[in-house]
């Protein structure tokens, strides 16, 4: 697995998590068996731009302000977290380039290629893989249950890596299907935020389920970390209706990386500004 580098790491501060959480997760034996009642039910939808489920311009500004503030709530119960300091805009101001590792596969390397081109097509950032692994800024790692001493111990030999990160990994196996955290540092000497976020996946999660782990968990690291069952059609929902992200979600995408908004704008600013911005991406809709 790739190291996270000492000296960012002791840097960075906590900004945001997000995750894929359900109380009625089985255990790693059942995650098929799980899959295939969800698709049973309907859930798990993979069309992208759904007829049945239209959206006006309206409902962008409601379910961005939505999914952009704030903490996750399952993330706070889970692990106790606060959502002091996050009620700002979170997003990167440098391209975004990952590593991945522990038990990848093929099909996840295109499936984070996929996504990685569909989410640099809404914000304007390169997103891409590394060359290298240190110079990696998204580090996402594919996790067994047996991995998690592994890897709790690489994080913890990292130096500063926040404590909450170290719950977070232990926490894995009992309630997380997949999480994510992300990190902003404090401007440097050119003025920017600098942003590193970590994506963790349970290797044990079978072909859809996968997939939408890697699609949601990767466009919440943009700077989207919360989930709300009234958001539709999106996945950034508990309730699993949607598996991918959908052209909604790429709508969020692109008005928290429009250029009239900033990282560490607050939210009474940054939601003045939003509906004029899906004016100007939607006219009309």
């Amino acid at each position: 697995m790739p190291r996270i580098g000492r000296a960012r790491a002791a840097i960075l501060l906590l900004a945001g998590l997000a995750a894929c959480i359900s109380a009625g997760i089985p255990g790693p034996e059942t995650l098929q068996d799980y899959q295939d009642r969800l698709v049973a039910s309907g859930r798990m939808r993979t069309d992208r731009n759904p007829p049945d489920v239209p959206f006006t311009n309206a409902d962008l500004v409601r379910n961005f302000e939505r999914v952009a503030f704030g903490q996750d709530p399952e993330i706070e119960r889970a692990l106790g977290v606060s959502r002091a300091g996050t009620d700002r805009i979170m997003r990167w101001e440098e391209d975004i380039r990952y590593s991945f590792g522990g038990r990848v596969t093929l099909s996840d390397a295109l499936a984070l290629r996929d996504i990685g081109e569909r989410l640099s097509r809404a914000s304007g950032r390169a997103v891409a893989a590394a060359a290298v692994p240190e110079e990696a800024n998204l580090l996402v790692l594919f996790v067994a249950s047996e991995d998690r001493p592994m890897l709790r111990e690489q994080f913890l030999g990292c130096g500063a890596a926040p404590e909450i990160l170290e719950r977070l990994v232990v926490s894995l196996s009992d309630e997380f299907l997949c999480s994510g955290t992300f990190f902003c540092a404090p401007p440097g000497p050119d003025g920017r935020t600098h942003a590193f976020g970590t994506i963790v996946i349970r290797a044990e999660a079978p072909g859809l389920l996968r997939r939408s782990c890697i699609e949601e968990e990767f466009a919440q690291a943009m700077g989207l970390p919360r989930d709300d069952d009234r958001v539709r059609p999106s996945m950034f929902n508990e309730d699993e209706e949607f598996a991918l992200m959908t052209t909604h979600d790429e709508y969020l995408v692109r008005i928290l990386y429009h250029p009239s908004l900033r990282a560490g704008m607050p939210r009474a600013e940054a939601m003045s500004r939003v509906p004029g911005i899906v004016e100007e991406l939607r006219p009309g809709g």
